[in-house]
């Protein structure tokens, strides 16, 4: 089970980075990204985590 736990890693930090770089626009990768996010902590059996960034991705795109 060690794979989803790096994947999950690697998506939370091109998130980080992702939203960090307001010189770039990266939208559509922050949505793919909490996409992928949302899919690898529902694997790890996460689901208050699996609701959580969807719902913040959502937010920010509203309220952003």
């Amino acid at each position: 089970m060690w794979a989803p736990s790096i994947l999950l890693w690697d998506i939370r930090e091109a998130r980080i980075i992702a939203q960090r770089r307001q010189d770039l626009i990266f939208d559509k990768d922050l949505h793919d990204l909490t996409c992928d996010l949302a899919d690898t902590l529902r694997e790890l059996d996460d689901p208050a985590s699996t609701e959580h960034h969807p719902r913040a991705e959502i937010t920010r795109r509203d309220f952003g």
